[in-house]
C-alpha cells in the first residue's frame, strides 16, 4: 500500500486479480525452553548469534534433571537457527518454580554456583542459576618479581643482621655467666644468631659490640654438638672475633607496583621442606606460605586464615598429584634476617597485589571468560568487589558469565 505523506485527494489503481503467496521472513524468532544458564525473569534476551548464545544461556551440553541427562533441544536449536541464516533469535528460559524465583533467579529449582574460602573473606557466585555456574576460577598474579636480597655488610649500625661466625674462643664473649658457662674444653664454637652492632663502653669505652638477640641465637661446640644459650653471653666483642665472620641483611626490592604499605599480600616460597629454628618456625612441611608484610618490609607473618588446610588431590593428565596439609595452628611470624640462616632454602618472596582471573570449563579446561588487572585491595578501582559487584551497572555484565 503506498504511503501518503500530505494530505488530499489521491486516484489509487488496485488488480483486481487475487494477491499471489508472499513469503514471510524467517531471520527473527523466538524459542522457549530449558539450558544450561541464563535469566529467569523479565523481557526475553535477543541474540545475534550462537557464540553470543552460549555466554548467555551456556552450551549444548545435556540437561540434567533429577540425576537424568536430557538432549539440550533449546541450544541445539538455537544453533539450528544461526546455521541456517537467522539474524535475531528472542530467548526465555524456563525452569521447574521459576515463576517463583527473584529477578535474580533465587527460588526456583535451578541452583546458584558458588564459594567461599575457609577465611570467609568473600563469596563467589554464579550470576545466573544452572549447571553451567559449574565453573573452575583459576587466579593467576601478575607480581612476579623475586624481591628477596641477600647482601653482605660490614658496620652496620642499629641495624639488625644475620651474624656467622667460625671458631669463636672464649674471649669474644663479654660477661660469661659465672654458673653453667661452658667448659673452656668446648671452645671456639660456631655462632648463628640475629645481631645489632653498637658502640658500648664493654670491656673498655668506645668497643664494638654485637648484641644478640634473645632466642634468636644457635651455637655449637667445636665438635657439632649443641650449646644452650645460657651457657655463653648474648654480647660478642667486635675486635676479639675470627677474621671471618659475616654479617648478612635480607632486604627487599621495591615492586615495580609500587612501595610495600603495612598488611601488603605476600607468598613465601621454600625449596623444600624447611626449618628455621630457632629464629622463626611453625609451618610444618608446607613449603608456600601466604600471608602479609610490614611497612618496613622486615617481618612476614603468615596466618591460619591465609594458610588453611588442603586436601589431597589426586593426580590429573597435565596436573600432579597435591598431598593434605593441616592448616597453621597459630600466626607464624618470621623476621626476613631469619632466612639468612639458610638462604639455599628460601626460593623466593613476591607481594600478591596483580591478578588475573581465567574461568575454565573444568579444572584443567579451557578458558570461557579472563577478568584481567584486579587488585587485591579491599577498594578502589580494581578490587574484586568493583570489578565482579554483586548488582552490576551494565546489562551485559548482569547476564553473561
Amino acid at each position: 500500500m503506498p504511503e501518503y505523506l500530505a494530505p488530499g485527494v489521491f486516484i489509487e489503481e488496485t488488480s483486481f486479480r487475487s494477491k499471489s503467496i508472499e513469503g514471510v521472513g524467517t531471520s527473527v524468532a523466538a524459542i522457549v525452553g530449558p539450558t544450561r544458564t541464563g535469566p529467569l525473569r523479565g523481557t526475553p534476551e535477543v541474540v545475534t548469534s550462537f557464540a553470543e548464545f552460549e555466554r548467555v544461556y551456556g552450551d549444548t551440553r545435556d540437561l540434567v534433571f533429577a540425576g537424568t541427562a536430557i538432549t539440550n533441544h533449546t541450544a541445539i536449536g538455537a544453533r539450528a537457527f544461526f546455521d541456517n541464516g537467522g539474524k535475531q533469535l528472542y530467548v526465555a528460559r524456563v525452569v521447574r518454580g521459576g515463576n517463583e524465583s527473584d529477578p535474580a533467579g533465587n527460588g526456583s529449582t535451578a541452583m546458584r554456583a558458588s564459594r567461599t574460602p575457609t577465611n570467609g573473606a568473600f563469596t563467589l557466585r554464579a550470576r545466573q542459576p544452572g549447571a553451567w555456574g559449574n565453573l573452575w576460577l583459576e587466579l593467576r598474579y601478575r607480581d612476579n618479581e623475586n624481591l628477596l636480597q641477600f647482601a653482605a655488610t660490614g658496620q652496620p649500625e642499629a641495624e639488625t643482621v644475620m651474624l656467622t661466625a667460625r671458631a669463636v674462643p672464649a674471649e669474644a664473649f663479654i660477661g660469661l655467666p659465672a654458673v653453667g658457662a661452658l667448659a673452656p674444653e668446648r671452645f671456639p664454637v660456631t655462632v648463628t644468631a640475629q645481631a645489632v652492632r653498637a658502640i658500648e663502653d664493654l670491656p673498655a669505652p668506645g668497643n664494638v659490640v654485637y648484641n644478640l638477640a634473645v632466642g634468636r641465637v644457635a651455637f655449637t661446640d667445636r665438635n657439632g654438638d649443641d650449646v644452650p644459650a645460657a651457657a655463653l653471653s648474648s654480647k660478642l666483642l667486635a675486635s676479639a672475633m675470627p677474621g671471618d665472620h659475616r654479617l648478612v641483611r635480607v632486604t627487599l626490592r621495591t615492586p615495580a607496583a609500587g612501595a610495600i604499605a603495612d598488611g601488603t599480600a605476600a607468598v613465601l616460597q621454600f625449596n623444600g621442606t624447611t626449618d628455621l629454628a630457632p629464629f622463626a618456625t611453625g609451618w610444618g612441611a608446607r613449603t608456600t606460605l601466604h600471608g602479609t608484610l610490614d611497612a618496613a618490609g622486615t617481618q612476614f607473618t603468615a596466618t591460619p586464615a591465609l594458610n588453611p588446610a588442603r586436601a589431597a588431590q589426586a593426580a590429573q593428565p597435565g596436573v600432579p598429584a597435591v598431598p593434605a596439609l593441616p592448616a597453621l595452628a597459630a600466626d607464624v611470624v618470621i623476621p626476613l634476617v631469619a632466612l639468612a640462616s639458610n638462604p639455599a632454602q628460601a626460593s623466593f618472596l613476591m607481594v600478591r597485589r596483580l591478578f588475573d582471573i581465567d574461568v575454565r570449563t573444568g579444572r584443567v579446561g579451557e578458558v570461557a571468560a579472563t577478568i584481567g588487572g584486579l587488585d587485591t585491595a579491599i577498594t578502589g578501582d580494581s578490587a574484586l568487589s568493583t570489578r565482579l559487584p554483586v548488582d552490576p551497572a551494565r546489562r551485559s555484565d548482569r547476564i553473561e558469565i
